[in-house]
């Protein structure tokens, strides 16, 4: 651990890491994931002041602890634990409260999350 952090910086370390994740049973990497996740493979596109693009940003980051639990159970779940729409729901209250979305973006964005319009397309 010591050796990485000296021969490579948090980015690279955090960059290379993303890129190995599984995220799904088909893929390995956030962008691969992303893409057989929401059929997008430009994640560029996202942007900042969409209720979708955060929903989706939301889904992933919470995605990486328990990735087939989220995507299988994405609408609904058995009980004692939590759906893939439930996940998002909670991240995005991360979010608000780190101040990475406004009150106004995380009310929007929690009312598309359980709309139907916010779906996987696996």
């Amino acid at each position: 651990s010591h050796s990485l952090a000296t021969r490579y910086s948090r980015n690279e370390i955090l960059q290379a890491y993303l890129d190995s994740i599984r995220l799904t049973s088909e893929t390995i990497g956030v962008r691969a994931a992303y893409s057989d996740l929401f059929g997008d493979s430009d994640m560029t596109k996202l942007n900042a002041s969409s209720s979708e693009s955060i929903a989706r940003t939301a889904f992933m980051a919470g995605l990486g602890q328990a990735p087939t639990q989220y995507t299988t159970n994405f609408e609904t779940a058995p009980k004692g634990y939590l759906s893939g729409k439930q996940r998002t729901i909670i991240v995005l209250g991360v979010m608000k409260e780190k101040d990475l979305i406004s009150e106004k973006q995380y009310n929007d964005t929690v009312k598309y999350v359980k709309s139907k319009d916010f779906k996987l397309i696996t």
